[in-house]
């Protein structure tokens, strides 16, 4: 499944999303759940919900798709100088295989005094988020399965260090070098 939500390295002007496969009861099964349960109007099997891709999204993604890989190469670039540049070591960075090829939607950092590091980069003009405050299995959504700390005890502590910096294709090389510095000065 794909999001492309505004986003997203692929991002369409509002909300969406798609998916794809190669097995084909797979493949019904999500039509019927994208399309209000039905796969032929009126002939609702399951229950579902609106999830249709409109036109509109669709167009939007189809201008921006043939962006898509020189924008992750520009992704990729700038990870590569955070990686070779960011020598603090109060941070963990993304550990890059080399069997594989990384989209950078974000780029995600680990500190222990996160709180301390926001501010900081706030106070110095750099931008920064936390996109995912809670593991999955402290949502609580999940709350009925009991989960607690000990149960995924580095996804537990992990939830409380990560944190975004700027990542995006347009970033200035000025930009990536002072983020760069900032945090080397932390």
């Amino acid at each position: 499944s794909f999001s492309f939500y505004p986003g997203k390295n692929l991002g369409a002007y509002g909300d969406s999303g798609g998916m794809v496969s190669n097995n084909e009861e797979i493949a019904i099964k999500a039509r019927k759940i994208a399309n209000h349960g039905q796969l032929t109007k009126h002939n609702h099997i399951i229950e579902g919900r609106n999830s249709r891709l409109d036109a509109i999204q669709a167009s939007v993604l189809n201008v921006k798709l043939p962006y898509l890989p020189e924008w992750i190469k520009k992704r990729n670039s700038i990870a590569n100088q955070y990686i070779r540049g960011i020598k603090n070591t109060k941070f963990k960075l993304p550990v890059l295989e080399t069997n594989f090829h990384h989209a950078f939607h974000l780029f995600v950092i680990r500190c222990e005094s996160r709180d301390s590091l926001i501010k900081y980069l706030n106070e110095n003009g750099i931008g920064s988020s936390i996109h995912y405050p809670k593991a999955l299995p402290f949502l609580t959504c999940y709350k009925y399965l009991n989960y607690n700390s000990s149960d995924f005890p580095i996804s537990f502590k992990y939830q409380n260090q990560i944190l975004s910096i700027p990542m995006f294709p347009e970033l200035e090389s000025t930009e990536i070098r002072k983020v760069i510095n900032v945090l080397n000065e932390f």
